[in-house]
This record gives C-alpha cells, structure tokens and sequence, in this order.
C-alpha cells in the first residue's frame, strides 16, 4: 500500500520505514554481510535480503530478530524478489537465476 520502504545497507542491515513519518519501523540483523538486495512481499509479512555472503533471508516482517529461513545459494546474488503470490522468490547473479 506504499505505506512502508525496505531499505539494505553496506553494514549488514536491512530496514522497514514508514514512508509518511521517515520514522524506523523494523530492523532486521543476522548474519547477513553487506546486504546487496532487499525485496518485502506485496502484502507487507515478509522479507528477503540477499547478501555478499552468498546467502539469502528470509523474515517474517512481524519477528524481525531471526531469519525463518536462508536459501544457501552458493553465488553472489545481485537481485532478489518475490513471485506475485508470494510462493516463490527469484534470485539472480550475474551469469545465473534461481527460482526457490
């Protein structure tokens, strides 16, 4: 609904704004890397972050200190989204995509 903004960063963080107040909702740490690819499901409950560490997380939006999953995908991912219903998420490198 526009209502919020995820946000990764080089330190490892990925962040949930509020787009009308800028105020910092959520935080979402781990063993993340530098984070290079965020993406939050179309309905607000999840969260993907991809990073240098050659893994990609994923959060349920409401519990933000501990991932509910990583996909080892054993490349560097570059890009990271979700499938419109929600069931899948693609991630890609520079020479390769994955569906999960």
């Amino acid at each position: 609904d526009g209502s919020v903004i995820l946000t990764g960063d080089h330190g490892g963080t990925a962040a949930l704004w509020d787009t009308k107040t800028a105020q910092l909702q959520k935080t979402f740490r781990g063993d993340l890397g530098e984070v290079v690819a965020v993406s939050l499901l179309g309905d607000g409950s999840r969260v993907v972050v991809a990073s240098k560490g050659n893994k990609t997380s994923v959060y349920d939006a409401k519990n933000p200190e501990k991932a509910q999953f990583t996909l080892g995908t054993g490349y560097f991912v570059t890009t990271a989204a979700w499938s419109p219903d929600g069931s899948r998420i693609l991630t890609g490198a520079q020479k390769s995509i994955r569906l999960w």
